[in-house]
């Protein structure tokens, strides 16, 4: 039994903006990012929407469809559709019981550190960002063998140096795109004993709750991720902790062969017809994530949603 959680927000919703100009000045806090509070984070242009349906076409025997949201919830996730399609709207005050101080929050790392707390949520799970598509059909073992997650991405080095050694390698050798964290140490890396790190994929997440919830039992530990309402330098990514410290502790294997790939509107050297069409021929690329969306052209962003409607 496999459930997919996905934390979706929509950032025009005059409610959301009011609660985020309240708090503004919790982004002039010692560390925090200055693209915490940019736009684009809180963007939707029904990414949701897309990726549900093609949850339900190429991965049917996902049990329930979790969407963690604080208060709100798509125009067109209906009661009807929810029930149809076995969604589950989970309001961020049924995670933070208990830890209500640290709402709202406008932080998806202070959110993810909560996910294990979803009432009824499966054991084995996996986690999308909205922006996340399976482009193909998969199998649970895909995801899960003999009961350990395997995770997405590829090992690098602790030691920054010798990790941009590497990245800068793997950009002229074409083999570095869709990866998440490049930039700078993470503050993960202090708490985990390997001089390796695993930098994860943009594609799905793949978590076994209870072993989740054993890595941040401690409260002042968990407290000392959640206290940030807007991204932080100081802030522990959780899902990349819980992927580290597991495949350190040997309850997590790695995905070996790379079945995903990434759009960044930043970073294309190809047409974007091209890409998309070597995408769906390529038999091996099953997940694919789309970053910004909303800051593709009109018409790129017609393209790119057309190409998704038609998988």
């Amino acid at each position: 039994m496999i459930d997919a959680v996905f934390t979706w927000v929509d950032g025009n919703d005059p409610i959301f903006q009011k609660k985020l100009r309240g708090h503004e000045r919790d982004t002039e806090i010692q560390g925090a990012l200055p693209q915490s509070a940019v736009s684009t984070r809180f963007k939707q242009n029904e990414e949701l929407k897309y990726s549900v349906k093609l949850i339900r076409k190429h991965a049917p025997w996902l049990r329930k469809i979790f969407v963690v949201t604080d208060d709100q919830s798509p125009a067109w996730l209906t009661e009807q559709v929810c029930l149809e399609q076995g969604i589950n709207l989970v309001d961020h005050k049924e995670i933070f019981r208990g830890f209500e101080e640290y709402l709202p929050t406008f932080n998806s790392q202070t959110i993810e550190a909560m996910l294990y707390r979803i009432p009824g949520l499966s054991e084995h799970f996996i986690y999308l960002n909205d922006d996340f598509f399976i482009i193909k059909p998969v199998q649970p073992g895909e995801y899960f063998l003999d009961g350990m997650p395997l995770i997405r991405g590829r090992w690098t080095w602790k030691n920054r140096h010798l990790a941009y050694m590497e990245r800068k390698a793997r950009r002229v050798l074409g083999k570095g795109k869709g990866l998440s964290g490049l930039v700078g140490p993470r503050p993960e890396m202090g708490f985990l004993g390997s001089f390796r790190y695993f930098r994860l994929a943009h594609a799905p997440y793949v978590v076994k709750r209870s072993t989740f919830s054993q890595y941040f039992q401690d409260e002042d530990f968990l407290r000392s991720v959640i206290q940030y309402r807007f991204r932080n330098s100081r802030q522990i990514w959780p899902i990349g902790y819980f992927a580290n410290r597991s495949l350190r502790d040997g309850v997590a294997q790695q995905k070996k062969d790379s079945d995903w790939e990434y759009l960044d509107p930043l970073a294309r050297n190809e047409s974007l017809k091209s890409f998309l069409k070597g995408l769906q021929e390529d038999p091996a690329i099953k997940h694919f994530c789309v970053q910004s969306l909303d800051q593709f052209s009109s018409s790129e962003r017609e393209v790119i949603l057309g190409f998704l409607s038609n998988l």
